[in-house]
């Protein structure tokens, strides 16, 4: 039985604890006073209602609802039942009030806490602080106000539309359009123009509206200044230019700092009035904002109250702490559960990769350019080599990559049907997890290295009281673990808690700290106005990549999008900043679901979780919709509650249903499936509690059921016995846990830095020009053969007629099997082009004709400037002529079935003979293969079985290793004619080589990006040399090269010493 290698996680110092505005007993009392006789509900709520305090809540809630409120207080209810409805929102929100933890208005708030030796909460200090601030939809409705006025808008700075970018003759940008509140995006195309580039550049850091006219009238001498506004007015009207007013989402609250930006630009009066609505928010009360209302309807145009009023309820207690061993507890069982976890299924993000190397290959291009839909690839939208003789693979089968969450028949739902069937046989409404079934689980190698550093745990604590909870006599209903980091579902209040907001910037500098090579960057997009009101968020990290939003960062820490660059290296997706010369990893601290926004922003979301463990939760798989799920714990942890799922057919069975439900039959229901007394009316995380013997809440059911035609139901298991946070009068709250996490053990990608290419170094050759790039289709034999017995041969009749001077091959894999040759005829000489075309396709007339080669293509070579650098392009074309000469030649003496166990071995004697070219010593050469044995080992996802795999095929050749990487025994060997022409490539290539090292002040190895041409040199010579599944190959050949080195090394006598070597993460 497998087990999974441990995942040791550390909760955090402190934690963010939410729980209603009431306790739980004000729900359940007026339920028990009510239950006999329901007439009773709607005098009760109303008697609790005239409490100031649920008032105001009402009123953050919906003014409208306040207002009915209002005028039933002061006439009573309507004895004719017209006032039912009210009654039954007015118990729906009592009901939240007393149970929901999630903060809504005043309806409930949250503390920060800290971990210590006891567990104390006491909440009966200072009252609530309450912060309200205008909805984020109403800001933006208010600037666009402000700048209908000529005043105003002649009075601020305008930056270019941060989407914006160049295509040929014309730039794109990103605009909206507002309908019904919601914003509808399109992409706008403009057409180039000197004046427009002009204005675009000076605007860059913000520009002056009087300026930019004068910039026209500079460029456009005849332009009258009417005209030169007019014409500016219009790239404000269409977004070109946005003003400094656009509302942020991050860093200081927008409106807060309203008035300042204000002042000066517009008349004294209206600061006056913006001033004195921010006074009045932070006053709060109902009078004050029915007084916001007036204020605004007077001064700055219509509005509705609906919506008006955004208020975060932030608690403040005595005391507020848990102790550390009960969290302890939870995070190490938490890590014991990560044998659950699956990496992302992204299907975008992974077409996007496939698309994007078909496109671009191994190049480095702009995001924008590579997300768009015409110029780009967009985004959201028989294995090779099988029969191949291959012999050093023999024995070497890597675990395949796990497949995405399926309802596929695989160990986790073996599990998942196994409990599900225990719980149905045994009639229990729980079950219990097991570490024996968490071991039988797939292995997870790389779940250390693959789970991200910062993550976070959400649940309820439930406990009979503080002490119960200290003696480990508790349960965690546990919501969701998750990742890529804590600020996610924290980052939105800290804005309230200066406490927090510190904590959780430590937190993420532990586990995300920027380093020479990479930088975490927060992703600032406001999708829609009102999305903005969960958006907020102080500055977090350094680094923020605004796009149609504005960032309030200062300008050297913000990465636009337009300097972002794209590639695709060894499967992995790099992003990178062109001005700071480092990848980038996005980050999203905020809990919206962008799964429906604009392709950029659902990019760099997705990128974010790239290649990770992306948390625990129960998936019930194809059992989701059964009628009933019990619940599964895992010793503290309740990882799913017990669920019944309801229909309009279990309460009216047969085909003469009735058109209206009754509460009878739903009660005769809930008896038969035995419900507990209390249970929730769930709809995705909205949970409605409901007393199962009262008949008004019954009659919510139904009314769901009436509606939708099937409810979910869940247990309750917040029950005042289980509530461990209690108030005055023995009174009881439910609460909720933000349990921030880390884990030590995580790898973040890691790229060296990419210089940019050279502007007056050419990128693309097109047919005609110096160089010819052929592409060979063939099956995997055949292509070794032509490459042998027809390019070799031709490429020395040419060479020697000086129709060229280099050429080199690779082999490729993407979208079919093939060769890429590329010839260069000398400069000056591009009219033998066609000479060399003429050539090809008559020495591969006859393969062609038989079909053995089924294309012959002709295609644009395009350098890959990126990866070998604009100054090293061209020493890189002539190392790569000499390894192609060689390995040309060294293949065409290998024959058979055994000329393939030559191949790999030769492989391997080559690769050493290329590395002592570059100067490597024993201990160089050894610390390198470790490197890259180790990043393909990860590739591969490499378990226990892989390295006994390894370890045995190295058992079995080390002596036929040891023989063909000693010189002495070339001859004994009978491969002196193929060493030789690795001799004549170190002698040919000593020039280049040379000048490859004259780029960089130490050896190769020492620096992070001398170590990734190294890498890409030695990829590039084994893809040359074998015959197929090359990066299979590669896996092997290092392994092996490793333990050959690791065992020369230990023989030594003295130690040899090299230069430092850099990591570096393929």
């Amino acid at each position: 039985m497998a087990a999974t290698p441990s995942l040791k996680l550390e909760s955090e110092k402190y934690y963010l604890l939410r729980k209603p505005l009431l306790p739980l007993q004000t729900v359940l009392d007026l339920n028990e006073q009510t239950r006999q006789e329901p007439a009773r509900l709607g005098p009760a709520l109303l008697h609790l209602f005239r409490d100031e305090q649920l008032q105001e809540a009402i009123y953050t809630a919906s003014p409208e609802l306040y207002a009915e409120l209002h005028k039933v207080l002061a006439k009573g209810l309507d004895p004719a039942g017209k006032d039912d409805r009210l009654v039954a929102t007015l118990y729906k929100y009592l009901i939240r009030m007393s149970m929901r933890c999630t903060p809504y208005g005043l309806f409930a708030g949250c503390a920060s806490g800290e971990l210590a030796e006891t567990t104390t909460f006491d909440f009966t200090g200072a009252p609530p602080l309450k912060q309200s601030r205008l909805d984020m939809n109403y800001v933006n409705e208010l600037v666009k106000h402000l700048l209908t006025t000529t005043e105003v808008k002649y009075q601020l700075r305008y930056f270019p539309n941060n989407s914006l970018y160049a295509i040929a003759d014309s730039y794109r940008y990103v605009e909206y359009k507002v309908k019904n509140k919601r914003r509808h995006y399109s992409i706008t195309s403009v057409r180039k123009s000197s004046y427009l580039e002009v204005l675009l550049q000076a605007a860059g850091p913000g520009i002056h509206f009087a300026r930019l006219v004068e910039l026209i009238q500079a460029e456009e001498p005849e332009a009258t200044p009417a005209e030169a506004q007019a014409y500016i007015e219009e790239l404000i009207d269409s977004q070109l230019l946005i003003s400094e007013l656009e509302p942020t989402i991050t860093g200081a609250v927008f409106f807060e700092g309203l008035p300042q930006k204000l002042a000066g630009k517009v008349a004294a009066p209206v600061v006056a009035q913006v001033a004195e609505i921010q006074q009045l928010l932070e006053a709060g009360g109902v009078r004050n904002f029915q007084q916001v209302h007036q204020l605004i309807n007077t001064s700055f145009g219509q509005s509705s109250s609906k919506d008006l009023i955004q208020t975060d309820l932030f608690f403040r207690p005595e005391s507020n702490t848990l102790k550390t061993e009960v969290i302890e507890t939870v995070t190490s069982q938490l890590s014991e559960l990560f044998a659950l976890a699956n990496k992302t299924n992204l299907p975008d993000l992974e077409r996007f990769k496939k698309d994007f190397v078909e496109r671009f290959e191994d190049r480095e291009v702009p995001l924008l350019l590579a997300l768009d839909s015409e110029t780009g690839v967009g985004y959201g939208r028989a294995e090779v080599g099988r029969s191949d003789h291959l012999p050093l693979l023999d024995g070497i089968t890597p675990r395949a990559a796990a497949p995405p969450k399926s309802s596929e028949w695989k160990k986790y739902t073996q599990l998942v049907h196994r409990l599900f069937r225990q719980a149905a046989a045994t009639g229990a409404q729980a079950v219990e997890l097991t570490p024996a079934d968490l071991a039988g689980l797939e292995e997870k190698p790389d779940l250390g290295r693959h789970t991200p550093a910062s993550l976070y745990a959400f649940g309820s604590l439930l406990a009979s009281s503080p002490a119960a909870l200290d003696a480990g006599d508790f349960r965690f209903a546990l919501g969701v673990c998750s990742a890529p980091s804590a600020a996610n579902l924290l980052g939105r209040f800290c804005y309230g808690d200066t406490k927090l907001l510190d904590n959780v910037k430590a937190s993420l500098q532990r586990a995300e700290p920027d380093t020479e090579e990479a930088v975490y960057a927060e992703v600032v997009h406001l999708p829609e106005a009102r999305i903005g009101n969960i958006l907020m968020r102080p500055h977090l990290r350094t680094y923020e990549i605004p796009f149609l939003g504005l960032s309030a960062a200062p300008a050297e820490h913000q990465i636009t999008v337009q300097d972002l660059r794209v590639s695709v290296r060894q499967g992995q997706l790099v992003l990178r900043s062109a001005r700071l010369n480092k990848r980038v990893i996005p980050r999203l601290s905020s809990a919206h679901n962008y799964t429906t926004g604009l392709p950029i922003y659902r990019f760099l979301c997705d990128l974010q979780k790239h290649d990770i463990y992306f948390g625990v939760s129960w998936y019930w798989d194809n059992l989701s919709s059964e009628p009933f799920l019990p619940r599964v714990q895992y010793r503290n942890i309740i990882l799913t509650k017990a669920t019944w799922h309801l229909t309009l057919a279990d309460l009216q069975p047969g085909e003469g249903r009735k058109k209206t439900l009754t509460e009878a039959a739903l009660q005769q229901q809930l008896v038969d499936r035995k419900l507990p007394r209390f249970f929730c009316l769930t709809d995705h995380d909205n949970e409605l509690l409901i007393d199962s013997h009262h008949a008004v809440a019954r009659q919510l059911v139904v009314q769901q059921l009436e509606k939708k035609g099937r409810v979910t139901l869940t247990e309750f298991l917040a029950t005042p016995d289980n509530c461990p946070l209690q108030g005055p009068g023995n009174t009881h709250y439910t609460n909720e846990l933000l349990l921030p996490l880390y884990n030590g053990a995580y790898m973040p990608p890691g790229t060296p830095a990419r210089a940019l290419p050279l502007p007056d170094v050419t990128r693309s050759f097109a047919p005609g020009s110096e160089w010819l790039y052929l592409k060979l289709y063939a099956g995997t034999k055949t292509m070794d053969r032509v490459l042998t017995e027809k390019i070799r041969p031709l490429v020395a009749q040419l060479l020697a007629e000086g129709v060229i001077d280099k050429w080199f091959f690779i082999r490729y894999n993407d979208p079919h099997h093939h060769l890429r040759v590329r010839f260069h005829v000398p400069v000056g000489q591009e009219s033998r082009f066609a000479q060399v075309v003429q050539a090809v396709q008559q020495a591969l007339a006859p393969e062609l004709a038989e079909g053995l080669v089924h294309k012959l293509q002709l295609d644009t070579y395009v350098r890959e400037l990126e990866r070998y650098g604009a100054t090293n392009i061209e020493n890189s074309e002539s190392l790569f002529y000499h390894d192609s000469q060689a390995i040309a030649n060294v293949l065409s003496l290998l024959e058979g079935d055994e000329g393939e166990t030559y191949r790999w071995l030769l492989a391997l004697r080559g690769l050493d003979e290329l590395l002592t070219d570059f100067g490597l010593e024993l201990p160089a050469k050894k610390q390198v293969l470790q490197q890259l044995s180790e990043a393909f080992f990860q590739e591969f996802n490499g378990d226990k079985s892989l390295q006994v795999q390894l370890n045995e095929k190295y058992r079995q050749e080390s002596r036929r290793i040891r023989s063909f990487l000693n010189p002495a025994e070339d001859e004994l060997n009978g491969i002196e004619d193929a060493t030789h022409e690795f001799l004549v490539r170190r002698r040919e290539s000593r020039g280049t080589v040379a000048a490859i090292q004259a780029l960089y002040p130490q050896p190769l190895p020492a620096s992070a990006a001398g170590f990734s041409l190294l890498a890409s040199y030695v990829h590039m010579y084994v893809n040359r040399f074998v015959l197929s599944k090359s990066r299979l190959h590669e896996l092997t050949l290092y392994g092996l090269l490793h333990k050959y080195y690791t065992a020369q090394a230990a023989m030594e006598k003295k130690t040899i010493s090299g230069p430092k070597i850099v990591s570096y993460a393929l």
